[in-house]
């Protein structure tokens, strides 16, 4: 009969540790997450000149300090083209649409890239540049270009 009573009493110091040890080692899980992703490096140097009826963007490959230039497939150009009436509007956002995409060769790394674009006389044209990744991540939006033509 003693060997019972420690067996039960054995078995319920287990059970009494078991709950102890489980409720101690588990906590509250967090939402889950995305892996963290570096974004492309965005573009901080365009420029742009008018030649022909035709706008000519230029910029440069953003430097790969602190930065994962390797991820950088290509670059996509925005333009947004409204009447000079529709310009006046301080508060209307700004609506850009994609109108051409241009594919990052290796040569082209340290070299500038160019972009043109027709133009039509009569509107307000601002442009900006997005980088984007083979992993596809896109960068921040470049610097603005704005003129009227």
């Amino acid at each position: 009969m003693i060997i019972c009573r420690n067996s039960k009493l054995l078995v319920f110091l287990l059970l009494i540790l078991s709950l102890c040890l489980g409720s101690v080692s588990c906590g509250i899980k967090g939402p889950p997450r995305a892996p963290q992703r570096e974004e492309p490096p965005a573009v901080i140097d365009l420029s742009h000149r008018i030649e022909n009826q035709q706008v000519v963007l230029t910029w440069s490959v953003p430097s790969k300090e602190n930065r994962r230039q390797d991820d950088l497939a290509g670059f996509t150009v925005y333009r947004s083209k409204v009447t000079l009436s529709e310009a006046d509007c301080e508060n209307c956002p700004i609506q850009f649409k994609a109108i051409g995409n241009v594919p990052l060769m290796k040569k082209d790394r340290s070299e500038s890239i160019l972009f043109s674009d027709t133009l039509e006389s009569g509107y307000r044209y601002i442009y900006i540049v997005r980088g984007y990744g083979k992993r596809q991540m896109i960068s921040a939006d470049s610097n603005l270009i704005k003129f009227v033509y």
